[in-house]
């Protein structure tokens, strides 16, 4: 009688609703994440309304690069987007002004952090539950030294590295962590499934910090072994904000068959007259075996 009752709802509740959506207002998209040692990328399209598609790359604009505020070079568009010849350095600003001859002119800036640094890492066989009753077998103990000189933000990536029968390389993210650790857990974030890990030095600015993570991998990898790198970077505040507010929206975009969609999520943006992020962080690579 359940299984009637619901089809019956679903099938004989159906109508048209005619929504009036507001006329979209384009503004210029500019997005850069960019690393410290590197070359700046940077892509620049244009905001598109609900019914749109895709948005090209926009290849008529003038974007001009500045560090510490002293001009060093106009960005070469390559193709796909626009790229610096300038390498980055720490602890250094640098500022993009984009000129457009058919929108206002955007402009950002961000400050390049320093690298982080790791002391201590372990990975430690084990099987716990989340929340909802999954089962987690690995275990990562990583441990962080904090520089007491300022308020800092980290980002944590986890990839699988292993072999296949013919000796070639093969990699495969880590797409879900558990922790209960309050340095994590008082993001806010984990309830919205995120593909990495960000969090500020609050609960231990200028000190150590040992954050045990918790991730699932196959059984077969386990008795074979595999490598887990580990990249740990230093990011900016616009960074850290950003990526809180992406993950946000990107769940928020899932619709609930039960509860219906959720309260849409706006997106972090450090772009003057724009949208988009324009951000830096600095990372650590390391490697551990199972």
């Amino acid at each position: 009688m359940r299984l009637f009752f619901l089809i019956l709802v679903f099938t004989s509740c159906t109508s048209s609703i005619d929504i009036d959506i507001p006329e979209h207002q384009p503004k210029m998209v500019i997005n850069s994440l960019f690393k410290e040692g590197e070359t700046i990328h940077i892509s620049v399209t244009q905001s598109t309304g609900i019914a749109d598609n895709f948005a090209p790359p926009i290849e008529n604009t003038h974007i001009q690069l500045f560090q510490d505020n002293t001009f060093v070079e106009n960005l070469v568009f390559n193709g796909n987007e626009f790229e610096s010849n300038l390498i980055t350095q720490p602890h250094t600003e640098y500022t993009v002004i984009a000129e457009f001859t058919t929108a206002e002119n955007c402009s950002a800036r961000d400050i390049v952090p320093q690298k982080p640094v790791i002391s201590n890492a372990s990975i430690q066989n084990v099987s716990i539950a989340d929340t909802e009753g999954f089962i987690l077998n690995q275990k990562l103990k990583l441990t962080i030294d904090d520089p007491a000189s300022s308020s800092d933000y980290y980002e944590l990536l986890l990839i699988l590295k292993n072999q296949d029968l013919n000796g070639n390389f093969f990699y495969t993210p880590v797409y879900y962590y558990y922790t209960h650790n309050p340095i994590i857990t008082n993001e806010g974030i984990l309830q919205y499934y995120p593909t990495s890990l960000v969090f500020s030095d609050t609960l231990f600015n200028g000190r150590q910090a040992v954050i045990d993570v918790y991730y699932n991998v196959d059984e077969e990898w386990i008795n074979t072994g595999y490598t887990l790198s580990i990249y740990l970077r230093g990011i900016s505040t616009n960074y850290y904000q950003y990526k809180k507010s992406h993950y946000k929206h990107v769940y928020n975009q899932e619709p609930d068959l039960w509860e219906g969609g959720e309260t849409p999520t706006p997106m972090y943006s450090n772009i003057s007259n724009g949208y988009g992020i324009f951000a830096a962080f600095a990372e650590t690579h390391i490697e551990i075996q199972n």
